[in-house]
């Protein structure tokens, strides 16, 4: 009994920790499942924190006259947006057209955020009109922070669509805030298609590596497993911090890409540990970590020191990227270093099951040299 002892206290740290995680599956993935509810509790707030990109950059020249704009020239709007009204039938000189103008504008005022309109018709401009005198451009002042203008941007639409109607005239807003709101819309669909596109694709690879539907899973899995905790990070800090619309696209490919990168490593060590070591679980984990898991440990550490150098640059749109991509690497390193230890030990030999027809071979392929 005390040889075992002195035997297992010689062993690497990380093939005791495998072993404990191993020994202890359960209890971790009960952990995890707390943390999921409460990542999937925090998704919303990640997701309804995101604005549009600032190349604002701090210290700048810029930076400095806009501070001194502020302070000296002190006004409620912050935004400068635009009413576009366009007929295809109608020119601005009518009255049909004018009294269209007049009954938008009038609704837009009492909508919250808007501080400012200005009818285009007393305003005396010539470049408000386009040439052909069937557009009109109608300014519009817009209060608040980023976000309160961000958000009151689909409100305002719908304003305009219920104020025009199916009539001859109709208005569209354009400005940043409208920008970005539509940014993050189309963000929203266009990594929804790319995941129902890659993963499924990723999928394939696997199960061509690994020959097995339990083993082609498991990297998934566990990728989007991350994916979902690190939303619920953002999510926790976006009340502090304001996080760039691209940061949801790059956390969620690097997220995905890291987890089955990281996964295929331990995933095919613990194979070739089970095939060595005639099915004994624990022992397999705790060698797989000690040797994939190293290898996970410090590919991730170098990654994190390598994005951190992004936080001292200026601009806010980098720092945010840079933080986001850290709490998915960070993520990634936690789900590699203990979830994925832990269903590997619940898996056992199961990990080998659901073979695909053709790909058996696949099994076979193990090194067991070591």
């Amino acid at each position: 009994m005390g040889s075992e002892g002195a035997l297992g206290a010689s062993r690497p740290v990380l093939y005791r920790w495998g072993a404990w995680c191993a020994r202890h599956a359960w209890r971790i993935v009960a952990v995890w499942l707390i943390v999921l509810v409460g990542a999937g509790l925090l998704l919303p707030k990640f997701t309804d924190s995101l604005t549009g990109s600032s190349l604002k950059v701090e210290g700048s020249d810029s930076a400095r006259v806009e501070a001194l704009l502020t302070d000296e020239f002190d006004t409620p709007i912050t935004e400068d947006a635009l009413v576009v009204f366009d007929s295809s039938t109608l020119k601005a000189d009518s009255d049909a057209y004018r009294q269209a103008v007049t009954r938008v504008l009038g609704i837009l005022q009492k909508q919250d955020g808007v501080v400012e309109v200005e009818n285009p018709y007393t305003a005396q401009d010539p470049s408000l009109y386009s040439s052909d005198r069937r557009t009109v451009v109608a300014p519009l002042g817009l209060g608040g922070g980023e976000r309160d203008r961000q958000d009151a941007v689909p409100l305002l639409q719908d304003a305009l669509h219920e104020a025009t109607g199916d009539g001859a005239v109709r208005a569209y807003l354009t400005g940043s805030s409208a920008l970005n709101a539509a940014v993050v819309e189309q963000q929203d669909k266009d990594i929804a298609q790319a995941e129902s596109i890659g993963l499924p694709i990723a999928l394939v690879v696997l199960l061509l590596a690994f020959g097995t539907l339990v083993a082609a899973s498991l990297p998934l899995i566990l990728g989007m497993v991350a994916v979902l905790t690190t939303f619920g990070v953002l999510g926790a800090l976006s009340g502090m911090i304001g996080f760039d619309v691209f940061v949801q696209a790059v956390v969620t490919m690097l997220g995905l890409a890291l987890g089955i990168d990281y996964c295929l490593f331990t995933v095919t060590r613990q194979r070739e540990e089970l095939a060595a070591r005639d099915g004994d679980v624990e022992a397999s984990v705790g060698a797989t970590m000690s040797t994939a898991g190293k290898a996970v440990l410090f590919s991730g550490i170098t990654v994190l020191i390598s994005v951190a150098g992004l936080l001292v640059v200026r601009a806010p749109v980098f720092r945010t990227m840079a933080l986001g991509v850290m709490v998915a690497v960070a993520v990634m390193l936690l789900v590699g270093l203990t979830l994925l230890p832990a269903v590997l030990g619940l898996l056992g030999t199961r990990i080998n099951r659901l073979a695909v027809p053709g790909l058996k071979r696949s099994l076979e392929r193990t090194d067991t040299s070591n």
